[in-house]
């Protein structure tokens, strides 16, 4: 493998510049990690001055907090003698889903594209991640009906404020995302919490109809599941209507032979009428307690 490389961000930003363009020269630099020196090709103006404020976006982004919206298996293979490792540490507990972890002894970053045998081990390790993951399973006509079972459990028992029927549904911790709709932060949260919730201000509507259809399992490994919907929602007091309409993209897990929503997410596409409803039915919910 070629060791010289170009700080392009770099480059490109003096290039912009016809008084620095006549400038520029390029020098040959080195510069230490952990031991290991590696030959670069540095673009620097003839005077050697280097804006530190390029840097800024790199320091400053937070690539660790992204771990909690990977919802693909995943595999990290890193060190403890490679860079950043507690920043791996704190990546890998963060990730929701199916995740796995290699971590070789005395290896460091750079070992990971110079040293044959660490690039084996790597490869190899990847290889059998894809191979094991990557393989659409076959869904059986069973399995899809107790999903689509779930899901309209879900959506039907709340219309009919059949509460039982979608605690029966849910696992026993479940995500709810509506941040398209509302903003704020998804929060995962005891099921029985979100019965509470729901069961607080769904009968202040005079009537609601939850339509959802077009259900196509996406994903299934094992006793996971993924499936995307599309859905109408109508909310009703008196003559005033609030409808809603979007997709959802459901997370199920296998307990005990029955299918539960984990993390149910609405991306919501259009709606007509008044939001304000939800307001009044929460409200009307509480007068009629």
């Amino acid at each position: 493998m070629m060791k010289t490389t170009a700080l392009s961000t770099f480059c490109a930003a003096m290039m912009t510049s016809a008084a620095f363009a006549a400038d520029i020269q390029t020098r040959k630099v080195s510069f230490e990690n952990e031991g290991a020196t590696l030959a670069g090709t540095l673009y620097l103006p003839a005077d050697n001055r280097f804006n530190l404020a390029s840097w800024e976006p790199w320091l400053t982004y937070d690539s660790v907090s992204l771990g909690a919206k990977l919802d693909k298996p995943a595999l990290m293979v890193h060190s403890e003698a490679a860079a950043v490792p507690q920043g791996a540490h704190a990546f890998y507990a963060l990730l929701p889903g199916e995740k796995s972890e290699l971590w070789l002894d005395g290896v460091s970053q750079f070992d990971f594209y110079d040293r044959p045998e660490p690039v084996k081990i790597a490869a190899e390790a990847v290889a059998a991640h894809f191979s094991r993951t990557g393989a659409p399973q076959p869904v059986s006509l069973e399995d899809r009906a107790a999903i689509i079972g779930a899901i309209t459990d879900i959506a039907a028992g709340a219309d009919r404020h059949q509460w039982d029927r979608v605690r029966r549904a849910f696992a026993d911790q479940v995500k709810l995302d509506y941040t398209s709709l509302w903003g704020g932060e998804a929060a995962i949260q005891p099921a029985d919490d979100v019965i509470g919730q729901w069961s607080g201000f769904l009968p202040g509507f005079d009537e609601t109809l939850h339509l959802v259809t077009n259900h196509s399992v996406t994903a299934m490994r094992g006793t996971t599941a993924t499936v995307e919907a599309d859905f109408q929602a109508t909310h009703r007091i008196e003559g005033d209507l609030w409808v809603l309409m979007g997709h959802y993209r459901y997370e199920l897990v296998k307990t005990n032979g029955a299918w539960k929503v984990s993390v149910l997410t609405m991306t919501h596409t259009h709606e007509a009428g008044d939001r304000g409803l939800v307001a009044r039915a929460a409200e009307r919910a509480r007068q009629t307690r």
